[in-house]
């Protein structure tokens, strides 16, 4: 870039060469914290989609997610990747849903631990039909048979580590 400045006391002007270096974000997309060892991968941030779909932005040592089409209905996501392309959205759709499928309003995975979880909230983290049980930390499909996988992992995992207690004892 060239930068014509003018002198009155010599009454000339002249330039002067200045490189700009500016980092832009791509349109639509926020950074976030996931930055490990130098670079934003998988590993670090979570799935976007597609595998290591994530970029730095070289900068402040934070991560975008490189092409947010790739975070489509059946592709695994997690929340850092849905907050990276849907915090400008509204609502922001931040979190990804109980199957890890797609970018939804609500922090799953918090109301489950929490046994704060409504019907609507089942309906948004599992799918529509979905109903939320007495403990309001599961979901019922609306096969009465399905249950939410993730949401289910936690159930038998405490399960398992209760089993395993007492048989310590």
């Amino acid at each position: 870039m060239k930068i014509y400045i003018y002198d009155p006391d010599l009454n000339n002007t002249y330039y002067m060469t200045q490189n700009i270096f500016l980092v832009l974000a791509d349109a639509g997309t926020t950074s976030v914290s996931c930055f490990l060892d130098s670079v934003c991968t998988d590993v670090s941030c979570g799935r976007a989609g597609g595998s290591n779909n994530w970029k730095s932005t070289g900068t402040d040592g934070n991560c975008l997610v490189a092409d947010c089409s790739q975070l489509t209905l059946g592709k695994q996501v997690a929340d850092r990747a849905c907050a990276s392309c849907y915090t400008n959205q509204t609502p922001a759709t931040i979190y990804a849903n109980n199957a890890g499928t797609y970018c939804v309003t609500s922090n799953c995975l918090q109301l489950t631990f929490n046994r704060k979880m409504t019907t609507s909230d089942c309906q948004i983290c599992v799918g529509e039909g979905s109903q939320v049980n007495p403990d309001n930390s599961t979901c019922t499909a609306s096969t009465l048979t399905t249950q939410s996988s993730k949401l289910n992992y936690y159930n038998h995992l405490l399960l398992a580590i209760f089993v395993l207690i007492i048989f310590k004892v």
